[in-house]
């Protein structure tokens, strides 16, 4: 595409959107729109987005309004202990909310009290959908813990698309201080029977020295809704950061992450299953940055590709030059239940140091006939041999979900979302 066409598209797409503004990030949101004039839509010929087309977001009509939500008891998660969040079409709710009562060490602030502090993570060469975000926020949170404080009771943050045309350009920044410790799910849903809406989310994580940040991300949005996800994360010095992404429902579904590995003895977990019917679309983009040395990374994405849906993803791995005695490991694995499912696996490693432990791979195939039928022997239904399989093809993702309750509800929207019979 022609690049002065692409940018003049951008250009169009964020005005006729503004045509009804409602940022909270002042300054920062002025900048952001000022670096859209540099930032060209993707197209057919941007590697990044070569599996994924943006024209039925780029050439809809959205617009910024805040529908209604009278309750959030069918978002909750069963016996979840947790302080409660929640954001419709991208707007602070406090009458659903539930954060009275915080542990010490844990503070929460509205995002436009804080905008002066939301470029750490931002590259130099910033993405579209990042910048988009940052120029219409029209709400988001700063999460914080104080040094030494480990939270005990996990954050729920639950965000409510409406649909009716609107876009929500939410913005959740996570900073956790030295030695401090949090565990926290994003949870995106819809209202029933709305129509297409378009969540532009963005997770904004500073992990600090020793610092501990979990984060369980589920994306179970409407049959007509698109979902842009971009997780930013830096980590300092001996330092853990998590995040687990389930792409359970949705038409399209995007998720960028971009994770800085700054300091020495890092751990970073990505885990990611997406489980798709009919003809969802979920795209897993992942960059993976070690700069320094002695740092271990892992991260296993699962598809089950199912209907005329299609999985991507791309994951790529970076080890700097002085990034010696790094461990890097990375795998993506396919089912795909029809034969009119399909996946585009491009898993990548960087390497320009000389003394690291790498390892890639991305494996595509359909069911075991010979376990199917080993179990059908012993008198199992292939309905119910097949839900056994896909379980256990799924386990090494769900298992890296550490709140029980959180496990137990991802299981019970399996068998919901699929008619699965009971195990």
């Amino acid at each position: 595409m022609n690049t002065d066409l692409a940018l003049n598209e951008t250009q169009s797409f964020v005005n006729n959107i503004q045509a009804n503004p409602s940022t909270v990030l002042g300054n920062f949101s002025k900048s952001s729109f000022e670096a859209l004039a540099n930032i060209a839509f993707p197209g057919t010929k941007t590697e990044a987005w070569k599996y994924t087309r943006v024209g039925k977001i780029k050439n809809a009509s959205w617009k910024i309004s805040e529908g209604e939500c009278a309750s959030i008891e069918a978002f909750k998660i069963p016996d979840l202990q947790a302080k409660r969040l929640v954001f419709v079409d991208g707007v602070a709710c406090e009458k659903l909310s539930e954060v009275s009562n915080l542990e010490d060490g844990l503070s929460i602030s509205n995002i436009s009290e804080n905008a002066t502090n939301l470029s750490v993570n931002l590259k130099q060469e910033r993405e579209l959908f990042e910048t988009i975000n940052a120029s219409l926020c029209s709400g988001g949170v700063v999460i914080k813990v104080a040094k030494g404080k480990v939270i005990q009771t996990p954050l729920h943050i639950i965000h409510v698309l409406t649909g009716n045309g609107n876009i929500a350009n939410p913005r959740f920044v996570f900073d956790i201080e030295t030695s401090a410790s949090l565990k926290a799910i994003v949870s995106f849903k819809t209202t029933a029977g709305n129509t297409a809406g378009f969540t532009n989310a963005v997770i904004d994580a500073r992990v600090a020295d020793n610092a501990n940040l979990e984060i369980d991300k589920i994306q179970f949005e409407g049959e007509e809704q698109f979902h842009m996800s971009t997780d930013l994360a830096s980590q300092g010095r001996d330092s853990v950061f998590s995040i687990n992404t389930l792409s359970l429902s949705g038409a399209w579904i995007r998720n960028n992450l971009n994770i800085d590995v700054n300091g020495q003895n890092c751990n970073t977990h990505l885990n990611g299953l997406y489980i798709l019917d009919g003809t969802q679309h979920v795209d897993n983009h992942t960059v993976l940055d070690h700069k320094v040395p002695n740092c271990d990374s892992f991260e296993t994405y699962k598809g089950i590709i199912g209907g005329k849906s299609t999985g991507v993803f791309n994951g790529k791995v970076f080890v700097r030059p002085d990034a010696q005695k790094t461990n890097a490991y990375q795998q993506n694995a396919n089912i795909l239940l029809y034969d009119n499912a399909k996946v585009n696996s491009k898993p990548e490693l960087e390497i320009y140091a000389d003394d690291v432990k790498c390892s890639h791979g991305s494996t595509t195939g359909q069911f075991d006939e010979e376990a199917l039928f080993y179990l059908q022997a012993r008198g199992i239904s292939r309905a119910k041999a097949q839900n056994l399989l896909v379980y256990a093809f799924a386990a090494d993702v769900l298992n890296k979900i550490s709140i029980p309750e959180v496990y137990t509800y991802i299981t019970s929207l399996l068998q919901k979302r699929f008619n699965w019979e009971e195990l």
